[in-house]
């Protein structure tokens, strides 16, 4: 009854998040925090609308809204849209190259194609047999009526090569998959132009067709810890513009001669890799080159294109800092879809020249609280043993800055990396009160080959060091109040929490581990061979199980044998149907932690895989997540 009557005496505010605990930590009990905004509101973010797409003669947009496929003539009103069907968990749709049919698909489970002249028409189910994996590769010049795709009979990422026809769905066997072709490739506007060989144990090569002799001929390989990927072919069609950093450190804007397998650099930003471009249909030269530094830079080759969007964007955006990329555009490359953001909104915008009109699509509908979002500021800082480490902080709107209770939110891959721009979870944090640290530490993408190859044989090593010198950085600024620190991620980010919750138990207030890594071990040897990334690089980088001395040190370098270090509270959260790391990863971890009695709780959701699509789940987990860290950090939460 007591405890009862405390709950209710500190639950003084009352909004649409419920009963808000007010925080207990003391630089939060003097801030003049904003609103708690409910953590549903959040979860409506991720698949409300999205993945506008202009059709190819500009005169139709269709995009997704909650699973359905919706249909608008451009010179119609926003209300006049056709609701064509309702599927789950749609990762992409594309329009048909007869500005007619739109493809609705999602990997491995189901390519389905739509009339959007008949709306109401049953849609065409590419795929013929339920115990086969397909994949859209592309499109084939000047045909409008078939698509190619890949089939998979059971046999992983072994996909052969297919011609469909979109209205039957009658299939043509092009090419076999000899057993070692990860990718029938297709350049960014969707031509075929050659497979990719991805032998676990051997170099990638790039391989294209002979016609005339009905062979093969490889053209360009690289080695696993090199990068490479194609967009478009040149326009005398001898050449390909491709992303590479094959024999360098950084990623550049190539061409590579298909005569001669050499590479040409056309461009290379400073200090960095070039993480994507834009390449003309029409002229195939580069329109706009992006790279990460810190938050987005610009290399602009089509100058008009480019001023022209920065003057509007400058203006809808208020001169503040943001980001953007053109997702679709049509043939005569005169309308365009942008998708822009900040660290505290996202907007999809049709921009269309000559006119040099701007006109919002949409908003996330998080942008009624933009005033409330917190900010995200890029941070370096150097590493014990002299790297440049770069990474983000988020400080919670309306507080001072000052020794604040901190999640360390560290990211996946760890091949990937963090980047400035809008997120829902940080956002989530800061708004309970939170500084959110995020560390691009060793190993992660887009720094250099050399950086990411640092990480070789640091997992639980410097690669956690980085995560400490970035908490050591906080304390130091001032930011993070050095007893109240979380760690926290997803996959190699849930790996990451076990490893300062199990190495470094001092440091750390408590954890949250996500669909996480307990033993290098087992997770090696239970990898699926689909996997290849995983398989081509985990050897060098982690170790060789089959190895006697390499499986003793991963097990070293394995939270599971220090489980009896743990003495924080620990939150772990798993899929029932996760492949990538399984699940079995978190039970053989939550076994120990409980037969020790240390204080762990454990949220398995049976029909998520490795993160989470169903909405309802991840509610579920945001508020037992600000439950937990407002009871080991002292943020506030919402009581339903």
């Amino acid at each position: 009854m007591q405890k009862l009557l405390t709950m209710v005496l500190v639950c003084l505010v009352f909004t649409g998040a419920g009963c808000v605990v007010k925080p207990t930590h003391p630089t939060l009990i003097r801030a003049q925090l904003p609103r708690l905004i409910p953590a549903k509101d959040f979860v409506d973010d991720r698949k409300f609308k999205s993945k506008f797409k202009i059709s190819p003669h500009g005169d139709k947009i269709a995009w997704l809204e909650k699973d359905a496929i919706c249909i608008q003539k451009l010179d119609s009103s926003l209300a006049d849209k056709i609701k064509v069907s309702l599927y789950p968990d749609i990762e992409t749709i594309v329009w048909a190259k007869d500005n007619r049919h739109i493809i609705v698909y999602r990997e491995y489970h189901y390519i389905y194609v739509f009339d959007s002249d008949n709306p109401d028409n049953k849609p065409v189910d590419l795929k013929s047999d339920p115990d086969v994996g397909i994949i859209l590769v592309g499109f084939l010049p000047g045909d409008e009526k078939n698509i190619l795709i890949g089939l998979s009979k059971g046999i992983g990422w072994i996909f052969d090569l297919y011609k469909v026809n979109i209205t039957t769905g009658k299939q043509l066997l092009m090419h076999q998959n000899p057993g070692d072709v990860r990718t029938w490739k297709t350049d960014y506007n969707g031509s075929f132009i050659g497979r990719i060989r991805e032998a676990v144990e051997k170099d990638s090569t790039f391989e294209i067709w002979q016609e005339k002799d009905k062979k093969w001929i490889q053209k360009y390989s690289w080695n696993v810890n090199e990068s490479v990927s194609f967009i478009k072919t040149t326009s005398d069609k001898k050449g390909l513009w491709i992303l590479s950093n094959k024999g360098r450190d950084l990623k550049v804007l190539s061409v590579l001669d298909l005569t001669t397998g050499q590479e040409k650099v056309e461009y290379e930003a400073e200090n960095i890799d070039v993480r994507h471009a834009l390449i003309s249909n029409k002229s195939k030269m580069p329109v706009l080159a992006f790279s990460y530094p810190d938050r987005q830079k610009v290399k602009v080759f089509d100058e008009i294109l480019a001023s022209n969007l920065a003057d509007e964007l400058n203006d809808v955006f208020d001169s503040q800092p943001y980001a953007f990329t053109i997702t679709s555009w049509d043939n005569a490359e005169k309308k365009y879809v942008l998708l822009a953001y900040t660290a505290k909104e996202v907007r999809y915008y049709l921009y269309q020249k000559p006119s040099n009109q701007l006109a919002e699509l949409y908003s996330y509908p998080a942008k009624k609280y933009v005033k409330s979002f917190s900010d995200t500021v890029p941070v370096a800082f150097t590493s014990k043993d002299g790297l440049t480490i770069n990474g983000y902080i988020t400080i919670p709107n309306g507080s001072n800055g000052k020794n604040l209770p901190m999640v360390l939110n560290v990211h996946g891959g760890p091949w990937s990396r963090d980047y400035w721009r809008y997120n829902n979870e940080i956002q989530f944090l800061a708004n309970r009160g939170y500084a959110v640290l995020q560390i691009n530490f060793r190993g992660s993408a887009g720094y250099g080959k050399a950086f990411e190859m640092a990480a070789r044989g640091e997992f639980a090593g410097k690669m956690h060091n980085d995560l400490l010198d970035g908490v050591q950085w906080a304390i130091k600024k001032g930011i993070a109040d050095p007893k109240k620190i979380c760690i926290m991620g997803g996959s190699y980010g849930g790996y990451a929490a076990l490893v300062g919750l199990a190495f470094t138990p001092e440091i750390f207030a408590c954890g949250v581990d996500m669909f996480g890594i307990s033993n290098l071990v087992t997770a090696n040897e239970s990898k699926p061979i689909a996997n290849y990334a995983w398989h081509k690089k985990w050897p060098e980088y982690v170790g060789d199980s089959t190895d006697p001395e390499d499986r003793i040190d991963m097990e070293k370098r394995s939270p599971l044998f220090k489980a009896d270090k743990i003495n924080r509270p620990l939150l772990i959260v798993h899929g029932g149907n996760d492949s990538v790391v399984l699940k079995n990863e978190s039970d053989q971890i939550v076994r120990i932690l409980k037969k020790q009695k240390k204080d762990v709780e454990y949220l398995v959701f049976p029909d998520e895989a490795h993160g989470f699509e169903n909405g309802r789940n991840l509610l579920r987990f945001l508020k037992k997540l600000e439950r937990f860290l407002g009871k080991h950090l002292g943020g506030r939460y919402a009581v339903d």
